[in-house]
């Protein structure tokens, strides 16, 4: 449970980075979380297919569904304080 509590907050922060960046680059925009969504979520399931080829690790279907929460979660925090920013 540690384990996937860990992914769930790195890939969080990594959410906030790559939504920050992309916002600088593009602006704010649905299309553009989408694409932090989706890039984000690419990254956490190649994270997994490398480990698959590490010894000593292991690469597991709930360590990328927790990045992709991860992820996700990040987007729907930016979004609420986003919208109560500009209220």
């Amino acid at each position: 449970m540690q384990d996937k509590l860990a992914h769930l907050i790195e890939f969080g922060i990594l959410g906030f980075f790559l939504q920050r960046s992309f916002n600088h680059q593009y602006g704010k925009s649905f299309r553009i979380t989408l694409c932090v969504f989706l890039a984000g979520t690419a990254y956490g399931g190649l994270d997994e297919v490398h480990q698959s080829f590490v010894s000593g690790r292991e690469a597991g279907i709930g360590d990328f569904i927790a990045d992709s929460m991860g992820i996700l979660l990040s987007q729907i925090i930016f979004w609420i304080v986003y919208k109560f920013h500009l209220s």
